[in-house]
């Protein structure tokens, strides 16, 4: 499997690399249009006790959609957001 990473930012709360509070996922387009990512969450990011709290779990699908549109091609990044 060729695993193409895609590039972190230094202060997004998910792929910042310099967020102290952030996630810091490293995310990899696995082939066009499928990403993966692993993360283990700290205890300190639950909701009830050893649940993932609902609005981290959010955040991670909303990056990881985004992400699966955007392409591994560093020249030529496809950004999507939502607009009125």
């Amino acid at each position: 499997m060729n695993r193409i990473k895609q590039p972190n930012s230094l202060h997004c709360f998910i792929c910042g690399v310099e967020n102290p509070t952030g996630l810091h996922l490293h995310i990899y387009e696995v082939e066009p249009g499928i990403v993966e990512t692993e993360y283990i969450a700290p205890d300190h990011f639950q909701g009830y006790p050893g649940v993932l709290h609902g609005g981290i779990v959010a955040a991670i699908i909303d990056e990881v959609s985004g992400r699966s549109h955007m392409g591994s091609d560093p020249m030529n990044p496809r950004f999507m957001f939502t607009g009125k």
